[in-house]
């Protein structure tokens, strides 16, 4: 059985944390352990910054969607592979990911099932909790087509299990606009949790991104602070 984590925001230019995109990063691999799903290598699909633009008026607290996008330069849609090594995070799963071009070869993926979040959507779905998800959705240069849209509130899903049991028994499930800290609100001291540690632990940046950064710090600002970057050199 697969699981596929299709975009988290209904406008990717407005999420724009690296750091949010690793939590549900950290949150699909549990959730993948927690239902014994081989878990499609996920995406990072964000808004990239105008760090001058952001860091000035303090903009950095800006909300309005509209504020957002005159702050963005552009989308950026990357593998998990570009930043984080594989391997260490699939031991923490217990199993391997499953490359995106296995599900879809022919840039077409079928979907069993799609979750969709509706508080995510204008109005959070309605008062009915309905969503209009013509249950084709365009995402990484993939078109996945669900055979069956099942539309949810976060709230009606108090607990993870709850979740594992809305994906059962379909055979590959994709969940679209996934909440933020969907499984920290709903696992008691999540962040500090071992199972969480484990997999915070097992995100490995990727050799050829080290030396880059390295490089890019040792350009700047001298090999002193590249060592201070790196944690004293250690």
């Amino acid at each position: 059985v697969i699981l596929v984590h299709l975009p988290g925001s209904v406008d990717p230019n407005t999420d724009v944390l690296f750091n949010m995109q690793t939590r549900r990063v950290e949150e699909m691999v549990f959730l993948a352990g927690a239902s014994d799903r081989w878990l499609v290598e996920p995406m990072y699909l964000f808004g990239a910054r105008n760090w001058t633009w952001f860091e000035s008026g303090s903009r950095n607290q800006v909300a309005k969607n509209e504020e957002i996008h005159a702050g963005v330069v552009g989308t950026v849609s990357q593998p998990l592979t570009s930043y984080f090594s594989l391997p260490p995070l699939e031991r923490a799963m217990g199993r391997t990911f499953l490359p995106l071009a296995s599900l879809a070869p022919e840039q077409r993926a079928t979907l069993d099932l799609m979750l969709v979040f509706v508080d995510a959507l204008p109005g959070g779905g309605g008062d009915g909790g309905g969503c209009d998800v013509s249950g084709e959705v365009h995402a990484y240069g993939v078109t996945f087509s669900a055979e069956k849209v099942v539309c949810v509130r976060a709230a009606s899903l108090p607990s993870v299990s709850h979740l594992i049991a809305a994906m059962a028994p379909s055979h590959t499930v994709g969940i679209l606009y996934l909440p933020p800290k969907f499984v920290e609100s709903r696992v008691r001291d999540w962040r500090a949790s071992p199972a969480r540690l484990r997999i915070r632990a097992a995100l490995e940046w990727v050799p050829d991104l080290m030396r880059e950064a390295d490089l890019f710090i040792r350009a700047r600002l001298g090999d002193g602070a590249c060592r201070e970057a790196r944690g004293g050199g250690r």
